[in-house]
């Protein structure tokens, strides 16, 4: 089961940082909900995290669910209990969880998750759009790379969404022909997937359907 430990003082960036560290991850790929369901050290990052975030945060599922993008409360509590079932039977896995454990734990007593508060990037963007001189002075370097990293992550989103689009038009087009009516109707489910991931590492989904295996 989940050791019981007081509550130590963490943020989201922490701990995300901290299993992506520790799987040898991006933190990108431990936020977002529909990572492959087959495994992979993506799923290893994330239910670690629900496993060691159930140990030393203070609050609901669904309040934890949202430090790691996970889709719900349900969700989150179902990576913790497939991570606790493997730390069983996968020595490698519970290696893993537990030194991610042991990591977090250290790193809150020793107030090092107050460096690595959660930033918001779109507010900070508009700090700097509302101020851009003074912005320039005082930005630190962290929230600098989360501005440009959320860029980024934008410019996918927006290109992946003119794909969603072509691909509707085109899966109109098929309507009439079954055969390429399907392959349209494939396509479409890719790219919606795709993009349904994109928005779910970003948190805009509260509690989407079938992101979470």
């Amino acid at each position: 089961m989940t050791p019981a430990i007081p509550a130590i003082p963490v943020s989201g960036e922490m701990l995300v940082s901290a299993a992506a560290i520790a799987f040898g991850v991006a933190p990108r790929a431990v936020r977002t909900p529909n990572v492959d369901p087959r495994g992979g050290p993506a799923m290893d990052a994330r239910q670690a995290l629900a496993w060691v975030m159930q140990a030393v945060v203070d609050g609901s599922d669904k309040q934890r669910a949202r430090l790691m993008c996970a889709p719900s409360g349900a969700a989150f509590a179902r990576l913790a209990a497939r991570a606790e079932a493997r730390r069983a039977s996968d020595a490698q896995f519970r290696i893993g969880a537990d030194g991610l454990l042991a990591g977090v734990i250290a790193a809150g007593r020793l107030g090092l998750s107050r460096q690595m508060v959660d930033i918001d990037p779109i507010a900070e963007a508009r700090r700097v759009q509302r101020d851009p001189l003074r912005a320039a002075k005082s930005l630190p370097v962290l929230t600098i790379v989360a501005i440009v990293e959320r860029l980024l992550v934008l410019d996918d989103v927006a290109a992946q969404a003119a794909e969603l689009l072509e691909r509707m038009d085109a899966a109109g087009a098929a309507i009439g022909d079954a055969g390429a009516e399907a392959a349209a109707d494939d396509a479409l489910s890719v790219s919606r997937d795709a993009l349904a991931d994109e928005l779910g590492a970003l948190g805009y989904f509260d509690n989407p359907e079938n992101l979470e295996s």
